[in-house]
């Protein structure tokens, strides 16, 4: 390339560190070099640059456009990072391996790009070009400013490059006075994308003092929103910002990163003051005065020592003050900030502190917990820069639990993320269920309350009053979240100290509790796990026992009044309530059992309504199991029969037909015959024999009960029972009378929940009777129920039997997408029956779009879990499906095979019209007319499809394959 001459891109370059490498051993830095020139040489031909000289290991390049030259610096540090060192290279400081993946790997290279014109001339020994003057010293200043592994510009290389450098992470580094040089130069690092995460010391020049802040060693995580909040009130005309969290999340290093960020828009600079240590208003003064490097006048009064301070502010024009750490002082510091905001009109103020300043003026920015991606992002990346390494998909459910363990507060991950060199996340959070002393920091640079977590909460500790300490103390019995009501049950304090009400609120404004809004709904409070484990070394045991009593017999009411009310007028409200408060009946359950058994088996009882409906299922069979203890401490009838009930109910959702059976039948003997109890045992007595084929077993007990049943409620319950059997019969009309009699019945008794189930049981039963209209409008008004009461499971019944529906209509896209947010729904609740179902409706869906190997997986799933929950006339549909599966997949003697399979289920469960179609089918496949008893029980469509299929059969394989797809997959439920 010719030498570009007028207006030039100079790049100057050289090694970091080459003296000590030097030293070390010259044939490995003659080896090194090697590789370093190649690079640069290789990179620069393939720049379009133009190599002026070098010097030992110093490059000066010159470029026509300063794009080319930013371009040609990203791609030298890219292909330093891979070069082929030699690993004894590796192993100096100067060339190390720094991070996982790496950030620096090899020799490290400076670069430095300034543009202008320079003197142009030739060297008279060499012959090439070469360049002179202002232009090249400062390219060369520019470059002697940084360090190695970072590219430097100047502010007219910047301008030059513009929008060539939109992929590269750029960060403004300010103005600089350079050595040597009278003019002040705007720097700014430029980095390729990959190694964006490379941290370095302050540039190296003659501060231009703008700010007495230093760049962060390591990047701000998670903070976006926070920081554009900042940012925006400031914007919009704020003065005073206060960043409020508890200890350990982030306030300082929030502060810090915006006022470096948004230094260039502070013609006065960036200050900042840490007021850490001041315990009084002329501790404030004297620190602030430091930061601007103000002489107080000796013996000054606070006022007059405030005014000079506010002149000496006003003076520096628009600047942007932080006063860090306030909490310990805001009385004090709350009128000096009042002046000052008046004396300095221009000025700005960032403040931090665990509770708000009180100020007219103050607009507060809440930090709490990172969200998850955030959290993990901050324990990878802290475990990363001391050598723990993880895999970021495997890895993620056990950094995940971590981070939940630690609250996701920045200063406990950052804690934490050096134990992970020696420990599995798993470990480490076993380790911390022994307390919190675990996270300590082994720096020394490092403020004492940032080099613990319980350094961080005994600095919040220290600064509450005797009513607030007792308050906090007694809030350790409270699990997850707590209302103001809650609270002001079961904390007690002194005559003398002020409302609860007061106090939880001054506990709040100290950052000691997050706070939770739901929409519609009460603030709702959560104590951090870390000052939980906290209060465990300081709480009076025998105040913390009396009030986990109060807890309990609060908890224990309160969820029985949701249980009541989650069936009427106020059901959504009352169901989401519930939901809220399923922490704090855990820990009733938990903490009652040996001592208080009513309270557990009634806390017990309120859990498994919650749980009922939107799982987990694990914890609910935990729940059941802990709720039985405590039943048979008590040896209550009445408790006895509900628990066993309930436990019947769940193990039939889970398949378990046996031990539901086994449970019904304890249940029975704490059930006297008139009981209101009743009702429920035969409706899942009727159940399990329905699901068995024993249809005049199921009538039996339901008759029974319809005649014992002493409220609309039960007679609801009953009906739908009687219902589902006759549709089961396929006796359509009567079980469609039967469920708009249980609908009516259940309106009555003011039971929403009931309602909703018993409206999408209408629509199955349409649904059967080919009423597609009607079964839709059916499913649709269910779903609205559902979703209004929250019932996560229901919700996933709907779902799946509406997605089974636009199937039928040939919407096999919104069918199958309806099913697949149905699965996860049911397997939350521990449904698998329904979940079986859900896998049938997918497979037929999947057979009639064609998709023929999906359709059998689902298919197959669908038959598993039905024979698992003894569903046996569901099993027999799946065998017959899968038959028609394989005869669409051209597979008829495999088909043929299945239906023989199918055959004894079929005629075990007595269904004559699934009967009637699995013989016409087979018939079909078989190549032979349909038996006369099939053809007459079928629609006249799906005789002429038959026949369709039995004239194909005899003559061409391949037209039977398609005939077949085309007709059975029209009509497959339908007929059943």
């Amino acid at each position: 390339m010719d030498a570009p001459t007028g207006t030039v891109a100079l790049v100057f370059t050289d090694v970091q560190g080459s003296t000590a490498i030097w030293e070390h051993g010259a044939a490995l830095m003659r080896a090194a070099l090697a590789i370093h020139d190649a690079v640069m040489r290789r990179t620069l031909a393939a720049s379009d640059g133009f190599e002026v000289k070098t010097e030992g290991d110093a490059f000066m390049a010159a470029f026509v456009r300063a794009a080319d030259a930013a371009a040609w610096c990203q791609r030298v540090q890219l292909a330093l990072l891979d070069a082929p060192w030699p690993e004894e290279l590796m192993e100096l400081a100067d060339a190390a391996i720094v991070g996982d993946p790496p950030r620096f790997r090899g020799l490290r290279v400076r670069m430095g790009i300034h543009v202008g014109e320079p003197d142009c001339r030739p060297d008279p020994v060499t012959g090439r070009m070469d360049y002179f003057g202002p232009v090249v010293n400062r390219a060369a200043r520019v470059a002697s400013a940084g360090h190695g592994g970072q590219i430097l510009v100047s502010q007219a290389a910047l301008a030059a490059a513009g929008a060539a450098l939109a992929d590269a992470a750029v960060i403004d580094l300010g103005e600089h006075r350079l050595k040597g040089l009278v003019a002040a130069e705007h720097l700014f690092q430029i980095l390729p994308r990959r190694l964006a995460d490379r941290a370095f010391p302050p540039v190296r020049t003659v501060a231009a003092p703008r700010t007495n802040l230093t760049p962060a060693a390591t990047a701000l995580v998670g903070r976006t929103d926070e920081l554009a909040r900042v940012g925006a009130s400031f914007d919009t005309g704020a003065r005073l910002v206060t960043v409020v969290g508890p200890g350990g999340s982030g306030k300082t290093r929030l502060a810090r990163e915006h006022a470096l960020t948004h230094l260039a828009d502070y013609r006065g600079g960036a200050w900042f003051v840490d007021l850490s240590q001041a315990r009084g208003e002329s501790d404030v003064q004297s620190t602030v005065a430091g930061a601007l490097g103000v002489a107080l006048p000796a013996g000054a009064s606070a006022a007059d020592a405030t005014a000079v301070l506010g002149r000496a502010l006003a003076a520096r024009d628009h600047l942007l003050f932080v006063l860090d750490n306030l909490e310990q002082i805001v009385i004090s510091a709350a009128p000096a900030l009042r002046a000052w905001l008046e004396a300095a009109p221009r000025a700005m103020f960032l403040v931090t502190s665990r509770q708000p300043l009180g100020l007219a003026e103050e607009v507060t920015v809440e930090l709490g917990a990172l969200d998850d991606d955030a959290a993990i992002h901050l324990l990878l990346d802290r475990a990363g820069r001391v050598g723990a390494t993880f895999d970021p998909i495997t890895d993620r459910p056990a950094l995940r639990a971590l981070a939940e363990r630690l609250d996701r507060l920045p200063l406990a991950l950052e804690l934490a993320a050096p134990r992970l060199r020696a420990l599995s996340p798993a470990q480490l959070v076993e380790r911390l269920t022994q307390g919190i002393d675990l996270l300590r920091r082994v720096a020394r640079d490092v403020p004492e309350r940032h080099a613990s977590l319980r350094a961080a909460i005994a600095a919040s500790w220290d600064l509450l009053d005797a009513a607030e300490r007792a308050a906090i103390a007694q809030c350790a019995v409270f699990q997850g979240s707590f209302t103001v009501e809650a609270a002001e049950d079961v904390i007690v304090l002194d005559d003398e100290a002020p409302p609860v009400l007061d106090v939880v609120l001054a506990l709040r404004d100290k950052s000691l509790f997050a706070t939770l809004r739901a929409p519609g709904a009460a603030p709702r409070f959560v104590i951090y796990g870390a000052v939980r484990q906290f209060l465990d070394d300081v709480a009076d045991p025998e105040q913390l026992a009396e009030a986990s009593d109060r807890h309990a017999r609060h908890y224990v009411a309160t969820g029985e009044r949701l249980v009541r009310e989650s069936i009427g007028p106020r059901a959504p409200e009352a169901f989401a309530e519930l939901g809220r408060e399923i922490d704090n009946l855990r820990a009733v359950l938990a903490r009652s059992v040996p001592n208080h058994p009513g309270l557990a088996t009634r806390a017990a009882l309120c859990l498994e309504h919650a749980l009922n409906s939107r799982g987990p299922g694990a914890l609910r069979a935990e729940v059941l199991d802990a709720g039985l203890a405590a039943a048979k401490i008590c040896a209550h009838d009445h408790s006895l029969a509900k628990i066993h009930l309930a436990r019947a109910r769940f193990a039939r959702l889970r398949g378990d037909q046996a031990g539901a059976g086994a449970e019904l039948d304890r249940a029975a003997l704490h059930i006297p015959d008139d009981d209101a109890l009743v009702p429920h045992l035969a409706y899942e007595r009727a159940y399990l024999a329905r699901l068995a084929g024993r249809f005049d077993e199921a009538a039996a007990l339901l008759e029974h009960a319809l005649a014992a049943v002493r409220d609309d409620a039960g007679r609801a319950l009953v009906l739908d029972g009687r219902a589902a059997l006759a549709q089961d019969r396929a006796h359509l009309p009567e079980a469609e009378a039967d469920v708009r009699a249980a609908i009516d019945a259940a309106a009555r008794a003011g039971d929403v929940r009931l309602e909703a189930r018993l409206r999408q049981n209408l629509g199955a039963i349409r649904h059967d009777a080919g009423d597609l209209d009607g079964a839709d409008e059916a499913y649709r008004a269910a779903l609205d129920a559902v979703r209004a009461l929250g019932d996560a499971r229901l919700e996933g019944v709907v779902l799946a039997n509406l997605g089974n529906l636009l199937g039928d209509r040939g919407r096999n896209d919104e069918a199958r997408a309806l099913i697949d947010s149905a699965l996860p729904l049911l397997a939350a609740a521990g449904d698998a029956g329904f979940a079986a179902h859900a896998h049938m409706y997918r497979g037929l869906v999947a057979l009639r779009a064609g998709r023929i190997a999906d359709g059998r997986v689902d298919l197959e799933k669908a038959r598993q879990g039905h024979a698992v929950a003894g569903a046996r006339r569901f099993e027999a549909l799946d065998r017959g499906y899968l038959a028609i599966a394989a005869a669409l997949h051209g597979q008829r003697a495999d088909a043929l095979a299945r239906f023989a399979e199918a055959a004894p289920l079929v005629a075990e469960v007595a269904d004559q019209h699934m009967q009637i179609y699995f013989a016409a089918c087979a018939a079909a496949i078989g190549a032979t007319p349909p038996p006369a008893v099939a053809r007459a029980g079928l629609p006249s469509w799906l005789v002429d499809a038959l026949d369709r299929l039995a004239g194909a059969a005899a003559t061409d394989a391949d037209t039977t394959h398609a005939a077949l797809a085309a007709a059975l997959a029209a009509a497959l439920v339908r007929a059943a």
